[in-house]
Order: C-alpha cells, then sequence, then structure tokens
C-alpha cells in the first residue's frame, strides 16, 4: 500500500516491525498500520471520557490502549506505559527492541518519556468491558479492510481456555475423523446463539474435559482465516473449579510449560497464541 508522506507519530523512522504469523501479513509494517487505522480510529473507538474532544484532525485522541493491545496482537512484544496525571498511563508498543507510539501525535508537542519502566496489562485493561468492547471493534474493523475481495467464508464466534496449574497450562489433542486431527488446541469450542461467551465456555470445557471452570479474563483475541471458515477467537484465562479433566472429545491432553510448546504442533488458529505465550514466560507464575 502506498504509506503517507510524512509520518509523526514517535518511532515512526525506527526499524521496521513485521506481523508474528500470516493472520495479519496483509497489515505490512507499523506504518501500513498506521495508515490504515487512521480511516478507522473514530469517536464510536475513543475513550468515553474524551469523546467530546474528539475530531478526525485529532484521531489518536483516546485511542492508545486498545491500539496498543492490537499492536501487540498482530507484531508481539509488550505494551508499555508513560504515567500521566491522575494515575493513568499513555499506551506504547516495544517489539523485538523496536520503540513506537502510534496514538502519540495527540499530545501535539509534548515530549513524553518513553523509558519502558511500567509494563501495562492486558487482562488489567480489559477488566473494562467497555473498553474490550472498543478493542474489539478496531480489530473487527481492521480486518474488514484487510481480508480479501469479495471472500465469503462462514465465521464463526469461538471461545477457549488457558487453564493453569502451577506452571503449566492444558492443551488437547484433536481427534482422528476431524478437521485438522492430531494438532493441539485450547479446550473450547463455538458458541451458540443466545450464549454470552463465556457461558458458552462453561459449557464446552464441561462437555469436552467434564470439568466446570471459573472464567477469568480475556487474555488474547485472534482471528485466522481457513479456507472455508473465518474464526473469531476468544481465550480466557480459567481456573478448574470441579473435576478433573479428561479426554471426553480429544484424543489426549497435556499440561506443558511454556519452554516446551515447541515441542507440539498446533492448530493455525492458535499459532498468534503461541507466540504470545512464547514472549510471555513468566506467564504461569504471575498465577
Amino acid at each position: 500500500m502506498e504509506k503517507t508522506k510524512n509520518y509523526r507519530f514517535y518511532g515512526a523512522d525506527t526499524a521496521a516491525v513485521t506481523p508474528i504469523d500470516e493472520t495479519y501479513a496483509a497489515v505490512g509494517d507499523q506504518r501500513d498500520l498506521y495508515d490504515l487505522l487512521c480511516d478507522i480510529w473514530s469517536r464510536e473507538t475513543c475513550a468515553p471520557r474524551l469523546r467530546p474532544d474528539w475530531t478526525p484532525e485529532n484521531r489518536t485522541l483516546g485511542q492508545c490502549s486498545i491500539t496498543s493491545f492490537l499492536v501487540q496482537d498482530i507484531y508481539g512484544g509488550e505494551v508499555y506505559g508513560v504515567p500521566l496525571t491522575g494515575g493513568a498511563y499513555h499506551c506504547y508498543n516495544v517489539v523485538d527492541g523496536v520503540r513506537f507510539d502510534l496514538t502519540s501525535e495527540q499530545f501535539g508537542d509534548e515530549k513524553l518519556v518513553y523509558d519502558d519502566k511500567y509494563p501495562q496489562s492486558r487482562a488489567e485493561h480489559f477488566k473494562d468491558e467497555e473498553k474490550h468492547a472498543r478493542y474489539l471493534l478496531l480489530k473487527r474493523e481492521l480486518e474488514k479492510r484487510i481480508a480479501p475481495s469479495g471472500k465469503q467464508t462462514e465465521r464463526k464466534e469461538v471461545v477457549a481456555a488457558l487453564i493453569l496449574r502451577g506452571q503449566r497450562f492444558m492443551i488437547c489433542r484433536r481427534p482422528e475423523g476431524k478437521a485438522r486431527a492430531g494438532l493441539w488446541e485450547f479446550v473450547g469450542g463455538k458458541a451458540e446463539k443466545g450464549e454470552t461467551l463465556a457461558e458458552a465456555l462453561v459449557r464446552e470445557c464441561r462437555e469436552e474435559i467434564g470439568v466446570t471452570v471459573a472464567v477469568g479474563d480475556v487474555y488474547m483475541t485472534v482471528t485466522h482465516d481457513y479456507p472455508d471458515l473465518s474464526v473469531h477467537l476468544t481465550l480466557f484465562r480459567a481456573e478448574i473449579a470441579e473435576g478433573e479433566p479428561e479426554p471426553l472429545e480429544h484424543q489426549s491432553i497435556a499440561w506443558i510449560t511454556v519452554s516446551e510448546i515447541d515441542d507440539y504442533d498446533f492448530c493455525p488458529a492458535d499459532v498468534a497464541i503461541i507466540a504470545r505465550l512464547k514472549s510471555d514466560p513468566d506467564l504461569c507464575r504471575k498465577q
């Protein structure tokens, strides 16, 4: 895509970063993403308290956290914050040592201090359901713009569970006779009409591994296009509240550490999640 002549966001002149998997290959580098988002950022995606001041000329106002976590979905890396008056943080990204802030223009000539001292938690930010909804809207609008023209595929809303036990998390192997047989995935499945995502996950865990789970916050969302199917997957942190898991609808269950991930072949829709987990080696120790 044609690039804007003069990028003014912080880090615009840094090295190019590239998407972590094929899901967002069409996005390009951070400057290409900025060009795409310039047509997506809106009053609707702006933080509610800042909406009265949002204008097309100040399009990055109130967009920092949802943009930074979308950037993390695409390129990996870490999200950090710049402390602001009142205890809030302005979010930005660091990917393989490349530091950039796609929404810095809202501060005009003010110089922010990007010192990577304040890591930001996706889980903490998305406890705010309104913020999470804006993030999903931003992500959906981006995916519409990069989808192949004229592509007609069924889209499924899918939920999955990141179930932790000490320093290990649970994965399941798909059974013979099903698509992607033998590959590994996180327990979960399709949300049915009328269910919330959390309700769907509780049901799927009962059906697939025979346990009752307590559903926590959202760890990550992913959209992946198979040849005949588009999957929008929401991965929740979850804990087993009752029962001991058994592979009722899978070949087998495994409890693995982050360091063991490369020993398993995962379904394509989970590749971005695996990349995130590998960049979060302290995940289990944080629990």
